[in-house]
């Protein structure tokens, strides 16, 4: 199989890609594939790479090589042609408009263009949030942030959702709270692509993981194959 064939299915697929800040390339020669409706996990501690390598998925940062969504090219379009392409992204830190309230925050993901994906009913995937519509984001708690942060992000309809450490600072409860619903997203045919430092997040959420270190990926399996602990330690 040559560098350039695409192999048909895949929902997701990066061949040789390199991501720069500025003109330092700061991830090298990363593939990766996921297929519709499956998980992969990104393993990773702080500086690893981990955000840069989303940021260059999803198009906010410099890239060489190749990004694929379903089977088309997506390398030199920019983020919000991405996000009509089925992208979308949770990024670290939640990033809501704090003076906004609820409802006006996931208003602004009905501004642009759908992706395609499934509708999904969030006031269903987290009943809470119907309740807090009318509160200011920066009121909220970091699990209340976080729920509004996925929320924004489906009602873009994606096909291919890509989270960046989603579950960092909230209490064990919360997290077990993301790993459900990533769960029920897997199930609508969702493709996940999940960056976290916590590898039983990884283990409870995906199909399948990468290792990142000094942004290069030194390892890959399957969740199921009893080696995530062993090389969570190495990080």
């Amino acid at each position: 199989m040559t560098a350039t064939t695409v192999i048909a299915g895949a929902a997701l697929r990066v061949r040789d890609l390199s991501v720069f800040r500025e003109d330092i390339r700061v991830v090298r020669d990363v593939a990766l594939a996921i297929d519709p409706g499956e998980s992969l996990g990104i393993l990773g501690h702080n500086g690893a790479g981990k955000t840069s390598l989303i940021e260059g998925i999803v198009g906010l940062l410099r890239t060489r090589g190749d990004i694929d969504l379903f089977g088309d090219t997506v390398r030199g379009t920019p983020g919000s042609g991405r996000a009509r392409s089925g992208m979308a992204l949770v990024p670290q830190g939640r990033r809501l408009i704090a003076d906004m309230t609820v409802e006006e925050n996931l208003r602004t993901a009905l501004l642009a263009p759908g992706g395609g994906g499934p509708r999904i009913d969030v006031d269903e995937l987290f009943p809470g949030l119907r309740e807090l519509s009318k509160r200011k984001a920066g009121l909220l708690s970091g699990g209340q942030q976080q729920q509004v942060a996925i929320a924004r992000a489906l009602l873009r309809r994606p096909k291919v959702l890509i989270l960046d450490e989603p579950t960092e600072g909230l209490s064990p409860l919360l997290i077990a709270e993301i790993v459900r619903v990533l769960g029920e997203l897997r199930g609508l045919g969702v493709s996940i692509l999940l960056a976290e430092q916590h590898h039983h997040v990884i283990a409870s959420s995906c199909d399948r993981y990468l290792t990142i270190r000094s942004g290069q990926i030194v390892a890959r399996g399957e969740t199921s194959d009893g080696r995530l602990d062993s090389y969570a330690e190495q990080l």
